[in-house]
């Protein structure tokens, strides 16, 4: 392997669970050491310093740095009153700053080869200054929801599209992704390399048998994800009541956290399933994993809202796959290169209970195509593991690089 610095510039990070943190450490973890991360300490989503960063960033096998924020907080509300735009504009401009001043330490003391660039609306400004300051090139890395969602205003999709023009070039998770970029920006099909996210296949790998199952025999429903609206959790609650009514040993486990929580605690009580449905919360690796083994199917049925918000790819899917799992996916987004209907899962219509519910019941009913399912899933994701990945990225660093 040649030497080749990579830094990838993103404005949250592990330990702060979510799907881009994810991509961007199984990436560097495989890299051969050709990556290295620059973020922040603050969720700027909560407005407090991440907790356990620094015993994260020691057990790191590649660098991450971090300054204390790259980006400022999320307004309360979209009617804020001038004093408070005043304020994040200043605010904004110091972080600018620190930001511009972090980077040049860094090409003084380890000049980097490229920079990758992983929070498009916050930091697709720092585009031109490092092609103008450095004269490297930068490759904007997108995931789908931040393409296909439509910006909060006049001014932030002009910042949006100028970004997306001064890249030299764009990463995009999947097929949908992609399409967005060239039908949504008139991005030119050349400079998009298309590179589907992965998974840890071993650590995820259920190393039990299959399970029999019978009507008698509890089922396990699991579903996994930030509690977010378009993720489909809700609809999944009101169609699993119907699976209750067949399948009373049945029982749904969702397991994450996020604001749309208060709301599916409220539905769930009153579909009267506190005995049946259960959120979970967030669960370390370990416990995520030992709930994946302990499943027999897993639901995600996510859908676009009316903003353009969906999702990108859904990294979980890949996970339940190579735990060997049937999976049941929403049709919409950039999910159907994760999933293939009827090979390695469903695919459902996330809007719709009944879909979803019907969907669940071919599972229950149909115990050997719910092994077909899972093994197909099982072999897909033993094809996808990071390892592969990161050497699909590293090549597409070079070329991009020259």
């Amino acid at each position: 392997m040649t030497d080749l610095r990579c830094k990838i510039i993103t404005t949250h990070y592990l330990p702060l669970i979510g799907g881009a943190q994810t991509v961007y450490d199984a990436i560097a973890r495989n890299s051969g050491g050709c990556v290295s991360v620059l973020t922040a300490s603050r969720d700027y989503l909560k407005g407090s310093l991440v907790e356990g960063t620094r015993g994260f960033d020691n057990r790191c096998p590649y660098s991450v740095e971090r300054l204390p924020a790259l980006r400022t907080d999320m307004p309360l509300a979209a009617n804020i009153s001038i004093f408070h735009r005043v304020k994040l504009f200043m605010q904004q401009v110091i972080i600018r700053r620190k930001l511009l001043g972090k980077l040049d330490v860094i090409e003084g003391n380890t000049e980097q080869d490229i920079y990758c660039i992983g929070s498009l609306d916050a930091l697709g400004w720092l585009i031109k200054p490092i092609q103008k300051r450095y004269g490297k090139k930068v490759i904007l890395y997108t995931h789908g929801e931040d393409i296909s969602q439509r910006p909060y205003d006049v001014r932030a999709a002009m910042k949006r599209q100028e970004a997306i023009k001064a890249a030299d070039h764009i990463i995009a998770v999947s097929e949908f992704t992609k399409q967005c970029l060239i039908s949504n920006y008139c991005v030119e099909n050349r400079k998009i390399s298309i590179l589907k996210n992965g998974v840890h296949f071993e650590r995820f790998q259920n190393k039990q048998p299959l399970k029999e199952g019978t009507e008698d025999e509890p089922i396990t429903i699991i579903s996994v994800g930030r509690l977010i609206e378009r993720k489909g959790f809700d609809a999944l609650i009101t169609a699993f009541k119907a699976i209750v009514t067949k399948y009373p040993n049945s029982r749904l486990r969702i397991i994450g956290d996020g604001p749309y929580k208060p709301y599916l605690h409220d539905l769930i009580d009153t579909n009267d399933l506190q005995d049946k449905a259960h959120l979970v919360g967030t669960l370390n690796e370990s416990e995520l994993i030992k709930e994946y083994h302990g499943a027999d199917i897993f639901a995600m049925p996510n859908r676009t809202l009316d903003d353009g918000d969906t999702e990108g790819f859904g990294l979980v899917f890949l996970e339940a796959a190579a735990a060997c799992l049937a999976i049941i996916g929403g049709k919409d987004g950039g999910v159907p290169s994760a999933i293939e209907d009827g090979k390695t899962g469903l695919l459902v219509d996330g809007s719709d209970e009944g879909d979803i519910s019907m969907k669940l019941t071919t599972l229950l009913e149909d115990k050997t195509l719910r092994q077909n399912l899972a093994m197909n899933a099982y072999n897909h994701a033993h094809s996808q593991d990071w390892k592969s990945k990161a050497e699909e990225f590293r090549t597409i660093v070079e070329k991009v690089k020259g």
